[in-house]
């Protein structure tokens, strides 16, 4: 008879006995040693109070219902706490307008000159430097706080535009419009830009040159950043300069050449004025400013030149200091060619900042950017030089990887960049811990 063969667990039973208390067991009495009997009474508190409930299938352990959450901590570990860089990591996302994002691209249909055939092509049209979308390249989790620590901003963009409706006013001869003149009512609109009102600068003269092929032009003033050179010389449909001839037109208006802006040099305050002609009392004449809702005073550029309403009618009055002859409008405050000493920064909903009207309705954003260097300059803004709170705390630790940035003026609309672009640098805060995550769910 053949002898029978073991298996490879059978030879293992010969050497290790099957539970920890029997090789216990051997082991004391291979060394000589008697163990001590196990006592149920001693060891009582090890026993498990529900052993149903303890080999009872609790579900797969991978399932975020399942996961064991630690406890939040009770300690109260500040920055000053050696475990603080260990729990929370900060970094820095730089955000350079230049490199934004575009839109989608776009298919345009076009007809190529020497054919009559269309053509798809795609086109990509720029985005908005002053609102645009920024995607980082990672999501980022469990941030608490978003801190701006640096702001780069050209200051360049225009405070007179057709967006604003500063640009323009209504000019009227009121004798000429009662005889029915349809040139009686003139549209003074002056181009896009930046201006400046300087008591004393040097308006347009009386009198013209004779140009070198035999034309007429005025004598003006060279610096056409003058608002209210520019002015004039629409009013009297003129160029700005002698060598721009057709810039305004070439024809000078005889009905409204007699019609002038200047500043008070004394009181800085604006006037309109009309001159008379020959010995005659000048025609009296009417201002109208467009209805805005750019400023306080919702009236277009008349807010700018110092005016507060919408209609002005001259008048001749001998309380004027300069024209108590001449009909005239004077305004009433000051002139203001600034407009803005201050821009806001929105960041999606991350509002810091709370902007009232007057008709008690608000504007959130997440920082105010004070202007305080000329047009044309770059204004910096740092930790260091940033008095107002530029950190915003969440709620909850929140995951983001796109964020949506524009710039606004005080009244709530876009501000056009003209194509330059700004820089900011975000510092963001991340918990890494999560007894510190779950810390910061109980405090919410």
């Amino acid at each position: 008879m053949e002898k029978e063969t073991r298996t490879y667990q059978q030879l293992l039973a010969e050497v290790y006995e099957e539970t920890a208390p029997n090789t216990l067991v051997y082991a004391h009495e291979h060394l000589g040693d008697d163990a001590d009997e196990y006592n149920v009474d001693k060891h009582e508190e090890n026993d498990l109070e529900d052993k149903e409930e303890f080999n009872k299938f609790q579900g797969a352990r991978g399932k975020p219902e399942h996961v064991i959450k630690p406890k939040a901590k009770t300690d109260n570990d500040g920055k000053a706490s050696f475990n603080y860089d260990k729990n929370i990591r900060t970094y820095a996302i730089n955000i350079d307008g230049k490199f934004r994002a575009y839109p989608n691209i776009v298919p345009v249909t076009v007809t190529a000159c020497a054919s009559s055939t269309p053509t798809v092509v795609d086109v990509i049209p720029p985005s908005d430097s002053s609102h645009f979308l920024f995607r980082a390249s990672r999501a980022y989790k469990n941030i608490f706080s978003v801190k701006v620590t640096s702001f780069e901003f050209l200051n360049c963009f225009y405070t007179f535009t057709e967006a604003r409706g500063n640009n323009k006013f209504v000019l009227i001869d009121n004798n000429e419009l009662a005889n029915g003149n349809p040139l009686a009512t003139k549209t003074i609109k002056i181009p896009d830009g930046n201006y400046f009102i300087q008591p004393g600068s040097p308006q347009v003269l009386d009198g013209f040159q004779l140009g070198a092929t035999g034309a007429t032009g005025p004598i003006n003033a060279t610096n056409s950043n003058d608002l209210l050179l520019v002015i004039n010389s629409l009013m009297h449909n003129l160029p700005r300069q002698p060598t721009e001839s057709s810039y305004y037109g070439t024809t000078p208006d005889t009905l409204f050449e007699d019609v002038y802006i200047e500043v008070d040099a004394s009181d800085g305050f604006i006037i309109f004025y009309r001159k008379p002609k020959g010995t005659a009392i000048s025609n009296p004449f009417t201002i109208k400013f467009p209805q805005t809702d750019d400023n306080v005073y919702k009236n277009g550029i008349g807010y700018n030149l110092g005016f507060s309403q919408l209609n002005y009618s001259s008048g001749i009055s001998a309380q004027s200091k300069h024209y108590a002859t001449f009909h005239s409008i004077e305004s009433e405050s000051f002139p203001d060619t600034v407009n803005d000493t201050y821009v806001y920064l929105i960041m999606n909903d991350w509002y810091i900042i709370r902007h009232q009207n007057p008709d008690q309705t608000e504007i959130a954003t997440f920082m105010k950017i004070p202007l305080n260097v000329p047009k044309n300059s770059i204004q910096y803004m740092t930790n260091t030089s940033n008095t107002t709170l530029n950190e915003y705390f969440f709620p909850q630790p929140t995951n983001f990887q796109t964020i949506e940035i524009s710039l606004i003026d005080s009244f709530g609309k876009l501000i056009d960049m003209r194509g330059a672009t700004f820089s900011i640098t975000l510092q963001i805060q991340e918990v890494l811990q999560s007894d510190i995550y779950e810390k910061m769910l109980e405090l919410q």
